[in-house]
């Protein structure tokens, strides 16, 4: 049997949602009114990267101790100025990649603001972009430009981390603020099977106004499925994975688009497992065949119990050992093909490390 979880993670869990069922906001409200750790409810609302969300739905629905308000109005007014200095990064690169012709798709961070309600409710450290990889000489020389620092790398390690991890990071610093910006190449690396095409993607992209410039996004069910295996790559060890999924599925328009595209990408249970997840941690709500689709699906029930567990254990230092990730990974593979791809990609991952990761470790502010 499945340990109980603690009162002070299942707090945390419950304030992971944008906006309150009167339900969920009836069983915060008692959890909060009981004995609690806070200490360890704010050390795991850092962790799992919920402090605006924790913040708001405790001053509306419990009284913490005065300490603890204070320290989340504190954080929320430093996430606040750090999103909005991100925002308008993000907004001057927009601008200067249309002037240079360079097309490129907002990932994640400010293209969930509306799934949240705003920016504060969903802050985000740095800003990811995604683009033709033909295109990444121009985006690089573009960002130099723009006052981003240039990497001390050679051509075989750039070309090797990019081949292997579809991305690479620039950085810059404003005085205390820092800038990070994630190029990517591939929308997930080369271990998954899910590789869309970025004009197909950019086609179908939504508008977003960030700081005052219009910027293409992932259109909603583009988002869940982007979502679903970023997740997985993240070994699902936060509760705002979940959160995340949570939010952007009432967006969705089309669920039968999400499932034949995860069907043709070989990551349906990918996507089960993220339904199964979204629902049970975040209270997402889906389509009744969406959710019973996920249900019927043994492994991704087995998976999302096994998830839960390891998140409610309260472990945050490292949830998974290596050993269990890739045994993670391999089972949310929809068929041999993608195990397969799985282990060739951990394969190059390790036979390259040698002379990529000395890169990627470099990969901090100027």
């Amino acid at each position: 049997m499945a340990p109980t979880p603690s009162n002070e993670y299942e707090t945390v869990r419950l304030a992971a949602r944008a906006r309150l069922t009167d339900e969920r906001a009836d069983a915060l409200q008692k959890l909060t009114s009981g004995p609690l750790d806070w200490g360890e409810v704010l050390r795991l609302g850092v962790y799992h990267k919920i402090l605006p969300l924790l913040h708001a739905h405790l001053r509306e629905h419990a009284d913490p101790p005065e300490s603890v308000t204070a320290m989340l109005l504190s954080r929320a007014r430093l996430t606040s100025a750090n999103v909005l200095f991100l925002s308008s990064e993000m907004a001057r690169i927009a601008r200067q990649f249309d002037r240079d012709g360079i097309p490129f798709l907002v990932l994640k961070g400010p293209s969930l603001s509306e799934a949240y309600g705003n920016l504060a409710n969903r802050p985000f450290v740095d800003n990811d972009l995604w683009v033709r990889r033909a295109d990444f000489d121009r985006v690089e020389e573009t960002l130099l430009g723009l006052g981003f620092n240039e990497r001390k790398r050679s051509d075989r390690q750039q070309s090797g981390y990019l081949s292997v991890h579809g991305e690479y990071t620039f950085g810059r610093s404003v005085g205390q603020f820092g800038s990070t910006v994630d190029v990517h190449t591939r929308l997930v690396h080369v271990g998954y099977t899910y590789s869309p095409d970025f004009d197909r993607l950019l086609a179908r992209s939504r508008p977003i106004l960030v700081a005052g410039q219009e910027v293409p996004a992932l259109s909603w069910e583009d988002l869940f499925l982007a979502l679903s295996v970023n997740a997985l790559k993240d070994q699902w060890d936060r509760i705002r994975l979940a959160s995340d999924l949570a939010a952007v599925a009432e967006q969705v328009g089309d669920w039968g688009a999400v499932l034949d595209t995860a069907a043709r990408g070989r990551v349906l249970r990918t996507v089960h497992l993220a339904v199964l997840l979204a629902a049970d941690i975040a209270g997402g709500v889906f389509p009744e065949p969406v959710l019973r689709q996920a249900r019927r699906d043994r492994r991704a029930v087995h998976l999302s119990a096994f998830v839960q567990r390891t998140l409610a254990a309260g472990n945050v230092d490292e949830p998974l050992s290596g050993w269990e990730r890739a045994k993670f990974n391999m089972a949310v593979q929809d068929g041999l093909r993608g195990q397969v791809r799985y282990s060739a990609y951990t394969a190059l991952r390790r036979a390259t490390e040698r002379w990529v990761t000395p890169y990627a470790q470099r990969q901090v502010h100027a």
